[in-house]
């Protein structure tokens, strides 16, 4: 699976158009062939990690039209393609603008939950966290999966949901309004993949999770962990005793991860028998 974001964190991009992108799935076929994954992100106006849950294609650089064009080649090519998707979290602008929202914030001693998310350097935004078992929001992230889907994508990336900063309610926990909405996208039959792994979710069978190699613990303000593993190495055969029939993806390399690097997570991917290599 080749990871490609379009716009990054400040709205910038080098392509006059989505076209320009086919030489990249070309390329990307050629070199590893055909039944591959290419994974779009950072496709909306705004840029990478900026004004969730508005994920409507930019149409500076084509629009849904165009996106769907390039999809259409890439099947002609040989390839899948997979979009990015985040149902935990709505930009604190989007909520003004949208205040009926305002009621699936979750809060906490009685005031919303605030993240900064992706700032530092790279655009990104401030959001709150958002509760799935609202009936507003909930039915706003199926509307959403729902676009994504129609343009034509062949999975669905949902991000956040197997995330050690979800809230636990005792009332009504957080992970039950995800997992209806697992079960949701499965009835509908909507392939998807979990970014990072979970004990609570297991995904149907042509879905997928993410196991990352963030090694590197990053921190929040407070010194909690945001991501990355503590000791310094993950774990991944242990997941796979949770869930031993799951199909994984196992990440060889990121734009912080070097290429001298690869070979070791690749072997990993072998000995795990990883579904899905992610580059």
């Amino acid at each position: 699976m080749l990871q490609l974001g379009v716009k990054d964190g400040t709205g910038k991009t080098y392509v006059r158009h989505f076209s320009d992108l086919n030489v990249v799935l070309k390329r990307f076929r050629d070199h590893f062939g055909p039944g591959n994954i290419v994974h779009f992100f950072g496709t909306n106006k705004a840029g990478f990690d900026r004004m969730f849950p508005d994920f409507t294609i930019d149409p500076d650089i084509g629009g849904e039209k165009a996106l769907t064009e390039l999809i259409k080649e890439a099947r002609k090519l040989g390839l899948l393609t997979s979009h990015h998707y985040i149902p935990r979290i709505a930009d604190t602008n989007w909520v003004k603008k949208n205040p009926q929202y305002m009621g699936a914030v979750i809060k906490k001693h009685g005031r919303p939950i605030i993240e900064e998310y992706n700032v530092e350097g790279n655009g990104g935004g401030v959001y709150y966290v958002m509760n799935p078992n609202n009936d507003l929001w909930y039915e706003k992230c199926l509307e959403t999966v729902g676009y994504l889907s129609g343009i034509g994508f062949d999975y669905i990336e949902i991000d956040q949901v197997a995330y050690q900063r979800n809230f636990y309610d005792p009332q009504k926990p957080i992970a039950a309004g995800y997992q209806k909405m697992l079960n949701a996208l499965k009835e509908r039959g909507i392939k998807f993949w979990i970014e990072g792994v979970s004990d609570v979710f297991h995904v149907p069978k042509g879905c997928f999770y993410q196991i990352l190699i963030r090694n590197k613990s990053h921190l929040w303000e407070d010194k909690e962990n945001r991501r990355g593993y503590v000791y310094g190495s993950s774990y991944p055969d242990f997941f796979l005793r949770l869930w031993p029939d799951s199909e994984v993806s196992y990440q060889i390399f990121t734009e912080n991860c070097l290429l001298y690097t690869s070979d070791a997570t690749d072997e990993t991917a072998e000995r795990i028998n990883a579904a899905v290599r992610d580059i």
